[in-house]
């Protein structure tokens, strides 16, 4: 059994036993983890080995390259169609 005698599900379509961890606001950023399961869909978690905590699920977006993108800037930027979106609320 694999993970130190743990029962774990096998993964689906997976061609990687290890992914990293894009998003610069998740805990383990910059970190390789170990795939314990990979769903079929494109969308939803992933479900990883943490080396403390067992067995947790991240976001799929969490590990696409591309949330390395994300970040904090000096201004605020709202879309336009979001402020309407609160006028009509407040009505």
């Amino acid at each position: 059994m694999p993970l130190g005698g743990m029962c774990c599900h096998s993964w689906h379509n997976a061609s990687v036993s290890r992914i990293k961890v894009y998003y610069p606001f998740h805990p383990y950023y910059d970190q390789e983890l170990e795939v314990v399961y990979k769903p079929i869909k494109r969308e939803g978690t992933v479900t990883v080995y943490f080396q403390y905590t067992n067995h947790q699920k991240i976001p799929l977006r969490m590990v696409n390259p591309k949330a390395a993108e994300y970040g904090l800037s000096d201004q605020a930027h709202i879309h336009f169609k979001a402020l309407l979106s609160l006028k009509e609320l407040k009505r």
